[in-house]
């Protein structure tokens, strides 16, 4: 078994300086960690214990553990949500699992001894937390393969390790992993040794303080409405499963595992875990490709309401119990400044368009995805020059402006630049029609034009190429001979002929675009086209024309863009000063920005419209 630290933070060093094979101080060699028993304990366990541990005693407990085993021998719920980084864990949660049901002594004690005796030196991290939980799990069926002091042993090692982690309380500014560990080790695990070994009095004790852990971790981590923060989304798989695992074992003990608010908080969660997962059960804006409809399923089960089925129904195939009546499927996009998370999402079916943005501190990664297949995913860099001089961040990334409909959903992110100037970022995506974009603004503080360039760069997902035209600067996202997506560069102009101030290409397993232009202000825009109906049609885009007042506006003060697609058509307008009555296209507009699809009647259906604010 490899014993190197897990690269998660440690949780306390009490679990790196354990002595006495890692038992609690408190126990004597002799006194066994089972011993105290509590005395609602079968009284035929009580008897044979007291008069003959090692004999009689020895024997009633394996009675009884053996009729416990199969609630508990299986390895895989351990398993769920489980990064590929510790592949070495779960190899070793599956090899310790098969050893235990081919009933093998000899090396199951080998393994428990080597484990045992690893734990001492490793820190408290997720593989530690796992490892942990699957030996536990394992204790009824491994009392009927190893001799009563290897069993011993083991339960006095799993015990330590769940009282130290007890004693520990995280800083607020805990990273995502040391919080799942946390959960994990002082959460789960002495809740699951009350479940397995709940007539011995050191296990069921644990009990109470577990509560108050799980309490505590879920009420801080969620944002009120079941979300986590964005620091724990990266495990998102690792955290719903220990909660729904924690939540099946308070159905199992008929105790409740937390309060009744952090209750409420799971059972948002688990609608927030739909939102959060595609189609083929990987999680969005997650570190891992680990399918997570097992957890959904079982929290479902659980806690999930009529809306939840059918939405898992639409996005998953699952079938919902009897007992579930017919209900409409909730909202399927969410955002949540606090959290610092967005989901907007084409809808429930598993084919629709699917985008996750995660906007924390400086920090800000995309997901997005057509049904099962990831297009980007990952860290959303953008470079910003001014007078060729790079511009540097100089605030965090805060939500400007949210909005959602039953057509689509807008959101839009802003932070400050270095030079005086604001950076915004937004993501757009409909509904039915299958179109959205994601674009960058600069707004200047200052009067004087100088030269601006923005890069952006959607990190494209493994096995995603960009294929772009030979004429015109629009492409295709593939895999493999499948069109993904079409991409229109709105801000550059459409044919390679006419000059341009930027380019659109893939580089280094990014989609770039580059713009660059002399003004005060700049927009940048790329435009996705996500029906497959339409990729065989003639696309075309043009940038409009703006009129205030009868005089043409320049570009650094109000864009406007227009794109079809055989005969669908629509118009996006973004004003980049102080919204004015302005003329595009034949349409009158007094807001800061707004999008829309033209009807056969030519009157233009807007998306949305943001008023904006300005000094």
């Amino acid at each position: 078994m490899n014993s190197r630290k897990p690269p998660l933070a440690q949780l306390d060093p009490e679990l790196n300086g354990k002595t006495n094979n890692g038992r609690s101080p408190e126990l004597s060699d002799t006194e066994s960690i089972a011993a105290p028993l509590r005395s609602k304990a079968p009284k035929t366990l009580l008897a044979a214990w007291g008069a003959d541990p090692t004999g009689k005693g020895w024997k009633a407990w394996r009675v009884l553990l053996a009729k416990r085993a199969e609630k508990f021998a299986a390895s895989e719920p351990i398993l769920w949500g489980l990064p590929a980084e510790y592949s070495a864990c779960q190899k070793h949660i599956q090899s310790v699992a098969r050893v235990c049901e081919q009933g093998k002594e000899k090396k199951l004690t080998t393994l428990a001894a080597k484990w045992r005796e690893a734990s001492t030196a490793r820190g408290a991290g997720v593989e530690l937390a796992l490892e942990a939980l699957a030996w536990t799990r394992l204790l009824p069926a491994a009392a009927g393969v190893l001799a009563l002091k290897d069993w011993q042993l083991l339960v006095e090692e799993l015990l330590a390790i769940a009282q130290a982690a007890q004693r520990v309380r995280l800083p607020e500014d805990a990273r995502g992993g040391a919080i799942v560990a946390q959960h994990l080790l002082a959460g789960e695990l002495p809740l699951t040794l009350a479940a397995v070994l709940p007539e011995v009095e050191a296990c069921w004790s644990l009990r109470k303080d577990a509560h108050s852990t799980l309490t505590e971790g879920v009420l801080a981590v969620c944002d009120g409405e079941g979300l986590p923060i964005a620091a724990v989304a990266a495990y998102m798989p690792a955290i719903a499963a220990c909660w729904t695992r924690c939540r099946a074992l308070g159905e199992l003990i008929g105790k409740p595992v937390w309060s009744a608010d952090a209750q409420l908080q799971y059972e948002w969660l688990v609608r927030q875990t739909l939102r959060l997962t595609r189609p083929g059960g990987v999680t969005l804006l997650a570190d891992t490709h680990a399918d997570a409809r097992p957890v959904i399923e079982a929290a479902l089960r659980l806690d999930g309401d009529a809306s939840d089925w059918t939405a898992a129904r639409q996005r998953f195939g699952f079938r919902a119990p009897k007992r579930v009546g017919p209900a409409a499927a909730p909202e399927p996009s969410v955002n949540s400044e606090w959290s610092g998370i967005a989901v907007l999402a084409g809808g429930w079916r598993d084919d629709a368009p699917l985008a996750a943005v995660r906007y924390h501190g400086a920090e800000l990664a995309i997901d997005l995805s057509v049904g099962k297949r990831p297009i980007f995913t990952g860290h959303w860099p953008v470079s910003v020059f001014a007078s060729g001089e790079p511009v540097r961040l100089a605030s965090e990334w805060e939500e400007q402006c949210w909005y959602t409909d039953e057509a689509s959903d807008y959101l839009e992110i802003a932070a400050d630049l270095s030079d005086g100037s604001r950076l915004e970022r937004q993501v757009f995506m409909t509904r039915r029609d299958r179109v959205g974009f994601v674009a960058e603004v600069i707004i200047a503080r200052d009067s004087q034009p100088v030269e601006r360039r923005i890069e952006t760069r959607l990190p494209m997902a493994e096995g995603v190429a960009f294929r772009g035209q030979d004429e015109t600067r629009e492409g295709l996202l593939m895999r493999g001979k499948r069109a993904m997506a079409g991409v229109l560069p709105l801000s550059l102009p459409e044919w390679r002929i006419d000059p341009s101030q930027g380019e659109l290409e893939a580089d280094d397993g990014s989609l770039a675009l580059l713009v660059r232009r002399t003004g005060r202000n700049l927009h940048s825009m790329l435009w996705f086209d996500f029906d497959p109906k339409r990729f065989a049609r003639q696309r075309t885009w043009r940038q409009l024309t703006v009129a205030q007042k009868l005089e043409t506006v320049p570009r650094d003060v109000a864009v406007g863009y227009r794109v079809q697609s055989g005969i669908e058509q629509w118009l996006v307008y973004r004003s980049l000063d102080a919204p004015h009555n302005r003329t595009v296209l034949g349409q009158n507009f007094i807001v800061e920005s707004t999008a829309g699809r033209f009807l056969p009647s030519g009157e233009m259906k807007e998306y949305f419209e943001i008023e904006g604010e300005w000094e």
